[in-house]
């Protein structure tokens, strides 16, 4: 094991028009004590060849190929190959800041695992628990308890995503060893919250170096009959894990309702036809008969921006051209075709409708559009009719 080294592991599939930029932002980081692992997983596109031109250029880059097995199991290959003391991840369509790694590795100290925030949309997003170093058994209890769900809110009180984490890399080789083989979606949590399960200590940090792409390859979804077997999968794994846990009745709670806030909009991705999705529709937009064969860009992916999608569904009167969320990639994670805000400029419409419930949220986004130069008159909002009773 290389003491002070960091492994950085990079799968790649299919990239080849923006790998150069995602090597590029790791090559010439500010800490150099770098082990590159690029993990190809079967591309045939250019891929390989660029891999390894930047393999010939850099002998601090590991590149290894295999046939097609997915992200997780080239993951898992690639940290039992790690020869450095600590692991980090990085996705070949996203970039990273000179100094992540730097401020990574000193954060770290001597805690088991650096967590950081992550950009996108030009939005800086944390860990919902507060940041600090976390080592008493109080307060490894505390973290444990909120790692699915801080508090009572819906948010990650860690979020589950690798690439803005450092681990120690003996310990990720332990977990790795456990995780489930079955997981395509959600594969991610599997990992980092059985590693935040083994730690005797974590520093939560301020960092915030990773930036997440939005390529519009990735926008449309496949649809998968097994989405659900998925999240039972992942479930059994995660809940195994915790109930070797002498307070497991605080921590499996979260995970019940972190569970279901993932599961409940799986009618995309397993392929159902949204008229006959059972769910009644709470909330009506005052404009459908307006917009009658307008197309429409809808913005808004939550309760009221779902209903407004499934209405359309069911009458066909309108065209949605684009359905876009700030939250786009946790949407997309679900099998939802939303979209960055940013593709509305590579569209055309012609109207923007906004679907939210409260004027205030409503008009704060109305702002944002107008500033980057939308017209006023294409953006409407009132305020959705209710259906529910009361």
């Amino acid at each position: 094991m290389k003491k002070g080294y960091i492994s950085v592991i990079i799968p790649v599939y299919n990239c080849e028009n923006y790998l150069s930029k995602c090597l590029e932002s790791v090559i010439h980081q500010t800490y150099d004590k770098l082990e590159i692992i690029l993990i190809n997983d079967g591309s045939t596109d250019q891929t390989d060849r660029i891999c390894k031109d930047y393999a010939a250029k850099d002998l601090r880059i590991n590149y290894l190929t295999q046939s097609n097995h997915g992200v997780a199991y080239a993951r898992k290959r690639a940290v039992e190959k790690a020869r450095g003391e600590y692991v980090g991840f990085v996705d070949a369509d996203d970039h990273i800041d000179e100094n992540m790694y730097e401020l990574l590795q000193t954060n770290l100290g001597d805690a088991d695992l650096v967590t950081s925030g992550f950009i996108y949309q030009g939005k800086k997003m944390y860990d919902a628990i507060p940041g600090k170093l976390y080592h008493t058994e109080k307060e490894i209890k505390y973290l444990h308890e909120n790692m699915f769900l801080f508090e009572k809110s819906s948010e990650s009180g860690i979020t589950p995503n690798l690439v803005n984490k450092l681990f120690l890399t003996e310990k990720l080789k332990a977990t790795v060893k456990k995780v489930a083989t079955d997981i395509f979606i959600g594969e991610d949590a599997d990992v980092v919250y059985k590693y935040i399960l083994s730690c005797n200590s974590i520093f939560v940090s301020d960092i915030c170096a990773y930036h997440y792409e939005c390529h519009n390859e990735s926008a449309v979804h496949s649809v998968n009959y097994n989405y659900l077997n998925n999240w039972n999968n992942l479930y059994l794994s995660l809940k195994k894990e915790i109930e070797r846990v002498c307070y497991k009745e605080l921590i499996i709670p979260k995970l019940n309702r972190w569970v279901w806030l993932n599961v409940q909009y799986t009618p995309q991705f397993m392929g159902w036809d949204f008229a006959q999705d059972i769910k009644p529709i709470k909330y009506l937009s005052t404009y459908f008969n307006l917009l009658i064969g307008k197309k429409i860009v809808l913005y808004g992916a939550g309760v009221v921006g779902w209903d407004f999608y499934r209405l359309h569904q069911k009458t066909r009167d309108l065209e949605i051209v684009l359905w876009v969320d700030k939250n786009w990639k946790r949407f997309q994670d679900m099998g939802w075709e939303v979209c960055p805000i940013k593709q509305i400029d590579h569209i055309a419409y012609d109207y923007i409708l906004i679907a939210v419930k409260e004027k205030e949220k409503a008009e704060e986004i109305k702002k944002q559009l107008m500033e980057q130069g939308i017209s006023c008159s294409k953006i409407l909002w009132k305020e959705p009719i209710s259906l529910s009773p009361g």
